[in-house]
């Protein structure tokens, strides 16, 4: 929640998913046929990880080719497609078939059919790559298990170069690089035509420090609450903090998708900013991420004085909308009114927060802070 000196003249905030009975049976329905479907692709998962552990101890040809690929970052992350292994006659292919005929009790009996699924499936090496001697060094592979929760889960199943079995703490970070077998969560590809489309993780412009203006240091002693923005004045991001990251998005999983939605109760139909911010995790976790990046022009008479920024961690899934109540001052009749404002989330989304922003006030501490003990999330946000 809000920093307690910041001062709202808000009538209320009530977040609320919106649904008809027809919508909640459908969606009961569908997250039924996501459960399932989710379980027998785990199962599948767990055996492609454990076909990809003793292949790559066989063939250092095959690690340094993922770990070069794996480099480019062709979504941002260190990533690759797992059909751009396969493509390279690695015997991946083989042996994966192999462990997946070895469970008679398994959905998918080969690599094409879970393809046809799961087309976007990924090979990972989220942490400590750069530690990775590739030419003699055969990593850990895990997968991501059914039901998988960044706050719930605390170990992950992985493989050897033998096959042995080993147990990771799904909470901290190893010290050591780590394979993860996945569904992308940053790319598609087309069953029919096998194209690939990455969804636009941008970078921000500023994204070295040193090439950005410090944002305000906040005071070491608080002050009264003042006016941070005015109006006709351009409102920036100046950094974002994380308690504890994994809160939101698992080591495993790789760099967070942190996306920012920007909407203004007096213009509920007109989004002001719609931004995605993808950094190293320790850029972020539990330290400022110094960022510049302009949001949206105040214009009293267009927006009001107050607009919600809404933070989540996109992960994916089907799309609920989610509505909030919040209170503004009508630029027309200068009066205090209640107004709507909606956006849409899918439902693996983690919600981080929303921020209810009034040109008039800023915390004393130079930051809004959402959420509390390891789900606490701040960001600097003022006008220039």
């Amino acid at each position: 929640m809000f920093n307690n000196t910041v001062r709202l003249a808000v009538l209320s905030v009530v977040a609320a998913t919106i649904f008809s009975s027809c919508d909640k049976e459908e969606v009961t329905q569908d997250k039924a046929a996501n459960e399932q479907a989710e379980l027998e692709q785990a199962v599948a998962y767990e055996q492609i990880a454990l076909a990809l552990a003793k292949t790559l101890g066989d063939n250092a040809n095959a690690r340094v080719f993922l770990k070069a690929e794996a480099n480019k970052k062709f979504d941002g992350d260190y990533d690759v497609l797992y059909n751009t292994l396969l493509a390279k006659n690695f015997g991946i292919k083989e042996k994966a078939n192999e462990q997946l005929q070895d469970k008679p009790t398994i959905e998918f009996s080969s690599v094409e059919n879970l393809l046809q699924a799961v087309p976007n499936l990924n090979i990972a090496i989220p942490v400590n790559i750069q530690k990775w001697d590739a030419a003699q060094e055969n990593p850990l592979v895990t997968f991501i298990p059914a039901g998988f929760n960044e706050r719930t889960t605390k170990k992950l199943k992985a493989f050897d170069s033998q096959g042995n079995i080993h147990w990771l703490d799904a909470q901290n970070a190893p010290a050591f690089p780590v394979i993860v077998v996945n569904a992308s969560e940053r790319a598609e590809v087309d069953r029919v035509t096998k194209k690939t489309k990455v969804h636009p993780y941008l970078i921000p412009a500023c994204e070295d420090p040193n090439d950005c203006p410090t944002p305000p240091t906040p005071p070491t002693t608080p002050t009264t609450p003042t006016a941070c923005r005015v109006d006709k004045k351009i409102e920036y991001l100046g950094g974002i903090w994380f308690k504890k990251l994994g809160y939101y998005e698992a080591w495993a999983l790789g760099k967070p998708e942190i996306t920012l939605t920007i909407k203004s109760p007096f213009k509920s139909d007109v989004t002001l900013n719609s931004g995605n911010y993808v950094e190293q995790r320790d850029k972020m976790d539990n330290t400022w991420w110094v960022l510049n990046n302009d949001l949206f022009y105040w214009d009293n008479a267009v927006i009001s004085n107050t607009v919600v920024f809404f933070w989540n961690e996109e992960d994916g899934g089907f799309q609920m909308p989610v509505e909030f109540n919040v209170g503004y001052t009508d630029p027309n009749t200068k009066t205090t009114v209640g107004g709507k404002v909606s956006y849409t989330i899918k439902n693996d989304d983690d919600k981080i927060g929303a921020g209810i922003i009034q040109q008039e006030y800023c915390p004393s501490t130079g930051y809004y802070s959402l959420g509390s003990g390891d789900a606490e999330f701040r960001f600097k946000a003022r006008g220039r």
